[in-house]
């Protein structure tokens, strides 16, 4: 490495030879800010977006098993108003104003 660096100073100039091993610290540095940072990073996040999914998923399975309930609940209380007032068209209102 050292010789690269000493035949591109001869070749191109200390600027040169100077960018060039900073560029080459640079890419070091960026590649161990990948590895130990950014992979756990975005591993961990898509772990997040999966467990947000699962629970919408059940949150959806919950909100859909309570509609068949409501539904359920509300053609039942529908039939008790219908059988205390005797009209099936009023729904057994005007017995409690």
């Amino acid at each position: 490495m050292v010789d690269r660096v000493i035949k591109i100073g001869e070749r191109f100039g200390v600027p040169t030879a100077l960018l060039a091993v900073g560029l080459w610290f640079l890419h070091s540095a960026c590649v161990s800010i990948h590895s130990t940072l950014l992979v756990p990073i975005v591993k961990s996040h898509v772990e997040f977006l999966e467990s947000t999914s699962q629970t919408l998923h059940e949150i959806d399975q919950t909100q859909q098993q309570q509609a068949t309930i409501l539904g359920e609940i509300s053609l039942g209380q529908r039939a008790i108003q219908s059988a205390l007032s005797g009209d099936p068209k009023t729904g057994g209102l005007e017995s409690w104003q």
